[in-house]
């Protein structure tokens, strides 16, 4: 009975050990393939990827200044949008409790209004960057980019929306 056992057991091993190299082999193979796709997806797509590009046409010159104004801009709001979330979970985390501080509650307000103009000056910024970058014709479609981006068109979604949105401009 005893070898039973212990065939048992070794069968047991076997198995976890086969089943853990299959799942590792198939985690190689999968990341492999992944890899390789998104590799393939962004040589394919080089300048073509981004927004700006593709809807205001610029030279490849105008391109790299913008992403050189956008990854400044990036860097500078991610504090700015830190501070904000920290702020906001403040203010939810104050309203949590059973009696609510209201002076600290407001000058949460305050705080959050204050962060999130300083986010608002910051696209601000960038926008007048990236418009200096542009030709006549680039801005007119910058402008109407910004306008959507920005919420500014009270249609909704969707092509007829869309024309129906840059008509009202």
């Amino acid at each position: 009975m005893n070898f039973f056992r212990t065939n048992k057991i070794i069968i047991w091993i076997l198995s976890a050990m086969l089943i853990i190299t299959l799942s590792a082999l198939g985690t190689i193979i999968f990341r492999n393939k992944c890899k390789r796709v998104t590799e393939q997806e962004a040589q394919g797509c080089g300048m073509r990827c981004n927004l700006l590009t593709e809807e205001l046409g610029l030279s490849e010159t105008q391109a790299k200044t913008i992403d050189g104004i956008r990854a400044m801009h990036r860097k500078a709001t991610m504090a700015t949008a830190d501070s904000l979330r920290f702020r906001r979970s403040e203010l939810v985390t104050e309203l949590g409790r059973e009696i609510p501080d209201t002076l600290r509650l407001h000058d949460l307000s305050r705080k959050i209004g204050d962060l999130q103009a300083r986010l608002v000056d910051q696209t601000i910024d960038q926008y007048l960057r990236i418009r200096n970058e542009c030709t006549p014709e680039q801005q007119e479609k910058l402008s109407s980019l910004y306008y959507e981006l920005m919420g500014c068109c009270p249609a909704g979604e969707g092509k007829q929306m869309l024309e129906q949105c840059r008509g009202m401009r």
